[in-house]
């Protein structure tokens, strides 16, 4: 699966991320693009101890937080640039959500379907998970399906199989935070959607997350009230 790259945009990474980096390559073999976005002088060293703990992984950073949208941007346009003949990438989180087989199961996805949008979904019906996780994406898988046509099972999900064509496409979406992710889903269109379950991960009940639960979903909300006026007009 080497033509398809995985990308981990991070803000203050903890020691866990060479770890979790050393066992995708080890895994997957495929390269690994990181995006430092503008995460504190004393824990950019983190991402040279990615670089060292396994060949084939790479960071590129941002001089400021910029948000995690402009960091998926980043990346892909790096990836489009340097790797031409990528297939796709899987976007994954840094914070240990998304366990290492899951990766690669979202991969075999996407290799399987390359013109498909790949999602890897968790499930909401734990006790344990985050009451912000099951807020957002309870009344986001409504609100989704009624604007894109979409039954997403899990709106909020980072494990995400996107092909190079929609790489390409995504550039020029609006967005620099997490609302582009919204944006994302938005733009599926007629594009083959798969989804897939995936084990539900929360370290410390998620609270390294750099989600906010009232002014993103805010944001979301608008985006998507946007997309239904859009296709209202037309």
């Amino acid at each position: 699966m080497k033509d398809i790259a995985i990308v981990i945009p991070s803000l203050d990474p903890d020691s866990r991320l060479p770890s979790y980096c050393a066992a995708l390559r080890e895994r997957t073999g495929a390269p690994i693009l990181l995006v430092d976005d503008g995460s504190r002088a004393e824990l950019r060293g983190v991402f040279d101890e990615c670089v060292a703990a396994a060949p084939g992984v790479s960071f590129v950073r941002h001089d400021r937080n910029r948000g995690k949208g402009r960091a998926l941007k980043t990346a892909f346009a790096e990836l489009l640039r340097t790797r031409p003949d990528l297939a796709g990438c899987v976007t994954a989180d840094s914070d240990g959500q998304h366990a290492p087989e899951d990766v690669v199961h979202c991969m075999e996805k996407l290799a399987e379907r390359p013109e498909a949008f790949v999602l890897g979904c968790r499930t909401f019906d734990r006790k344990d998970i985050p009451w912000r996780s099951r807020f957002g994406n309870g009344w986001m898988k409504t609100l989704f399906r009624l604007v894109s046509g979409h039954a997403f099972d899990d709106t909020q999900t980072g494990l995400r199989g996107i092909p190079a064509g929609f790489m390409r496409e995504l550039l020029d979406v609006p967005g620099e935070r997490f609302e582009f992710e919204s944006e994302m889903l938005l733009r599926v269109g007629r594009r083959p959607l798969v989804q897939f379950p995936i084990r539900t991960i929360y370290e410390n009940r998620n609270a390294c997350s750099h989600f906010r639960p009232l002014v993103d979903s805010a944001k979301i909300l608008r985006i998507v009230l946007r997309s239904a006026c859009r296709a209202k007009k037309g």
